[in-house]
C-alpha cells in the first residue's frame, strides 16, 4: 500500500523585534502545527498571535492561516499622556475587585509626574458617574492613584443616559483647570465587567476581560500605541 506523505507548510517567520515557538520544527510543518508569536519588551503585536498550518481543500498542499503580527515600538514609559480610568462599579463585588487590580497593575507600568503620564480616576454605575473622582491633578503618584482606586467599592446602579460618563470626562476632566495638557495625547479606558475600552486619539480598541495578568498587558499597549 502506497503511503502519502502529507504537504508541509512553508515556514513563517519571526516577527522583527519578537520571537516565534512552533508545535514542530521548522523543516517538519506538517498540518496542525501551531506557531504562536510574542513581542520583545517596548513592543506591541499588531496582528494575530497564534497560526495553524492547515491543509487546502483539494488537499494538495498546506499553508498557515495567517503570517503573524508586526511588533510595533511602544510609547516610551514615560511618554506624555493624560488617561482617565472609568471604572464601573455597580457589576458585583468580585467584578469590580478584578478591575481595580487591572487598574492598579497598570498603573504602575507608567511614569506618574508633571512631564510624563497623568492619571484621573472615576467610578461609574450605570454609565452616571459616581461621587468618588479623582482628578488629573489630584494624585501625583503610583501609591496615591493605586489607594484611591482600592477604596472604590461596589455601589448599585444608577439610571442615566449612556452619553453622561463620556459627557462628564471630556468636560470636566479633560480640561486645563483639573490637569490636562495641551501637549499631552488624551486617553480613556473604560472598564466593565466583561470588556475594556481603550479610547486613544479617535481609535477605539476593545479587550475582552480575562485574568488580570493578561488583561494589564493588552490595556497597556493599548494606552501606549
Amino acid at each position: 500500500m502506497e503511503i502519502t506523505e502529507l504537504p508541509e507548510c512553508t515556514p513563517v517567520p519571526a516577527p522583527g523585534n519578537g520571537t516565534k515557538s512552533c508545535t514542530n520544527p521548522d523543516d517538519n510543518l506538517i498540518p496542525g502545527t501551531e506557531c504562536w508569536f510574542e513581542c520583545n519588551s517596548g513592543f506591541y503585536a499588531e496582528g494575530p498571535t497564534h497560526t495553524t498550518c492547515e491543509l487546502n481543500s483539494a488537499r494538495t498542499g498546506a499553508s498557515f492561516t495567517n503570517r503573524g503580527p508586526r511588533c510595533i515600538p511602544l510609547c516610551p514609559q514615560n511618554a506624555v499622556l493624560d488617561v482617565v480610568f472609568a471604572i464601573e462599579i455597580s457589576t458585583s463585588a468580585s467584578s469590580v475587585q478584578t478591575l481595580k487590580e487591572i487598574t492598579a497593575a497598570v498603573i504602575r507600568k507608567f511614569s506618574i509626574g508633571s512631564t510624563d503620564t497623568k492619571i484621573g480616576v472615576v467610578g461609574f454605575r450605570g454609565n452616571r458617574v459616581n461621587p468618588m473622582v479623582s482628578n488629573l491633578k489630584d494624585r501625583k503618584t503610583q501609591p496615591g492613584l493605586i489607594t484611591f482606586v482600592n477604596n472604590l467599592s461596589f455601589s448599585p446602579p444608577g439610571v442615566g443616559a449612556t452619553p453622561t460618563l463620556m459627557s462628564y470626562i471630556n468636560t470636566n476632566m479633560f480640561v486645563a483647570t483639573q490637569g490636562d495638557r495641551p501637549n499631552a495625547g488624551n486617553v480613556i479606558v473604560t472598564m466593565q465587567s466583561s470588556s475594556i475600552s481603550v479610547t486613544k486619539g479617535g481609535e477605539n480598541t476593545m479587550i475582552p476581560v480575562s485574568s488580570v495578568y493578561n488583561t494589564f498587558r493588552l490595556v497597556e499597549a493599548a494606552i501606549r500605541k
